[in-house]
């Protein structure tokens, strides 16, 4: 259920324009394919983070297109080119959102970023199975399109 429900919190995400206060683009690294891999990583990401920083992502599921830019600060939202702090999502909640492809029933690709600390640059989660559930939820991707320190 708490998959669904970080799901659900993704998909809900506002769409915006990614014009000029977009941050600079980020390129995807190593594909991981394990949960062990990507706890690894988000390990790593939370123990050298940066305080403040900025990111910019597009979002596209069944019945959805959106993106954001998104800014950080001490760990908590703190803008949103939305104008909705509720749109928004630290590189943090990205990192669980992307365990959902380890989840029984569930597959994808998870993507971190070239550089240190590394973050999900692409998290696609969808149904192993989605014939056996057709009106059920079959996909979802999430790419950061833009990273920056403040």
């Amino acid at each position: 259920m708490r998959t669904l429900a970080t799901l659900a919190l993704v998909l809900a995400l506002a769409g915006c324009d990614t014009g000029a206060d977009a941050p600079a683009p980020v390129e995807a690294g190593a594909a991981v394919t394990t949960e062990a891999e990507l706890l690894a990583a988000q390990a790593a990401w939370q123990a050298a983070r940066p305080v403040h920083y900025r990111y910019a992502y597009t979002l596209a599921c069944e019945e959805c297109s959106a993106g954001n830019v998104v800014t950080v600060r001490g760990g908590h939202v703190v803008a949103t080119a939305s104008g909705s702090l509720e749109s928004g999502q630290t590189l943090d909640d990205l990192f669980e959102t992307a365990r959902g492809a380890f989840r029984p029933g569930y597959g994808g690709e998870i993507r971190l970023s070239q550089t240190v600390p590394r973050f999900p640059v692409l998290v696609r989660i969808g149904l192993t199975e989605p014939e056996e559930f057709p009106t059920s939820y079959s996909g979802l991707r999430v790419t950061v399109t833009g990273y920056e320190t403040l």
